[in-house]
């Protein structure tokens, strides 16, 4: 990680395989297993930390190991984004640091789907909606 954040690490929160149990493929399998590890409120100084909150903007880095679980690649459990107080989705923009990152994008009704491929380096803009 060393190589991606020059700054402190907080503990990760982590994802099981228990927790993502609805969203797998073959939810049969049972395991506290980590699937992928998420680094929360990222900032390199007590300053850099207010100006992001004054944004309303937090930084993570979530990592996701190149591993296999029932057949199916390791992803994320996915989310919606809650409304800002101006009542618009927030946004959300994603960098691929290493390897390549597939985004499956879907309204909640489910009227929409698409999928974004990005590489390391590529940026993802998640638009708000």
């Amino acid at each position: 990680m060393n190589r991606y954040w020059p700054g402190i690490l907080p503990e990760p929160s982590v994802r099981t395989l228990d927790d993502m149990r609805c969203v797998l493929a073959n939810p049969d399998q049972s395991s506290d297993m980590p699937l992928y590890y998420m680094y929360r409120d990222l900032a390199l100084t007590t300053e850099d930390r207010a100006y992001l909150h004054e944004q309303n903007v937090r930084f993570d880095i979530t990592v996701i190991p190149p591993e296999t679980v029932g057949g199916e690649y390791v992803k994320t459990k996915g989310h919606y984004h809650p409304l800002s107080p101006s009542g618009i989705g927030y946004p959300e923009m994603y960098q691929v640091l290493a390897g390549e990152a597939l985004y499956l994008l879907q309204r909640s009704d489910l009227g929409d789907v698409v999928v974004v491929t990005a590489k390391a380096g590529e940026f993802v803009l998640i638009p708000p909606g």
